[in-house]
């Protein structure tokens, strides 16, 4: 007991020394961490004071954020518009109109049932320039929502089911219309961008009055490879989408989740490319 007093008499002088600040002994010959009004004076346990601001980056309605996404605008297609895809096999569409060039696609399960897809662009006779893996726990609460481009060619865009037999899914795809159809060119204005580093991971949490938020993920003409997750809950994905294209810009994509209402909703952006391909992600209630 007194080789420790000493020890703690020769480190007060040491600090008051180096520092000029004086270093006072408690009735329990120890120094206190409750002086900061970020923790519960005595029980050590972490407290957010009363008056703090909401997370930085977290999805809000807030700061003049609107919709990207007017209300019942994605769901304009026909009702003969849907395909049914089996498990283990593909559909195809062909888009020939040069003077449009995003595409909408939006894969479902009317039985509620698990989607598991991979999605690619196809320009030419052997050119894949864009392809996309999506999968969805739930089709008919969350389903596949997404914007792509053709780069403005002669294109076809091919959805592979690659989940068991069992589970088949309903695909529809068309020319983008409406508000949707700028959607791509329009968020980056909507939004202040995230700066995704190669090898990095970016997660914002979502508000609880957000009904849907929308992803854009782009690049200044690099390639993009890069992992879009919406999670409930402390790393429980719900919904994944992970892209890869030769050029982000020409080929940026735009995903739209559906949120569950109350809080614990977060999205999460991984740049799965080396340090030097970086991308911009803009998120927004959709």
């Amino acid at each position: 007991m007194k080789l420790f007093s000493a020890v703690l008499a020769l480190y007060a002088l040491q600090t008051e020394a180096f520092t000029g600040v004086s270093v006072s002994k408690t009735a329990s010959s120890s120094t206190s961490l409750a002086s900061s009004s970020w923790w519960d004076q005595g029980a050590g346990v972490y407290q957010k004071p009363s008056g703090a601001q909401p997370q930085a980056g977290a999805i809000t309605r807030s700061g003049g954020q609107g919709r990207a996404i007017p209300p019942g605008a994605w769901h304009n297609f026909s009702p003969s518009g849907k395909t049914r895809v089996e498990g283990q096999s593909r559909r195809t569409w062909d888009f020939r109109d040069t003077n449009q060039e995003d595409v909408q696609l939006a894969l479902t399960s009317s039985t509620g049932r698990p989607v598991k897809s991979q999605i690619e662009l196809w320009v030419g006779p052997d050119w894949t320039p864009f392809t996309l893996k999506a999968y969805t726990e739930d089709g008919e609460k969350r389903p596949i929502q997404c914007v792509m481009g053709t780069r403005g060619k002669v294109a076809q865009v091919e959805v592979r089911n690659i989940a068991p037999y069992e589970f088949a899914l309903d695909a529809e795809a068309m020319y983008a219309q409406g508000p949707i159809a700028t959607l791509r060119k329009d968020v980056p204005n909507m939004s202040q961008g995230v700066y995704v580093e190669g090898g990095s991971v970016k997660q914002l949490p979502v508000s609880g009055d957000i009904e849907a938020v929308s992803v854009l993920l782009n690049t200044g003409t690099r390639q993009l490879n890069a992992q879009i997750e919406i999670l409930n809950g402390p790393n429980n994905p719900k919904q994944v989408f992970e892209v890869f294209t030769n050029n982000g810009l020409l080929n940026s994509i735009l995903v739209v989740f559906e949120c569950p209402p109350g809080h614990g909703t977060s999205i999460r952006i991984t740049n799965q490319a080396t340090l030097e391909f970086p991308c911009h992600a803009y998120v927004t209630a959709a």
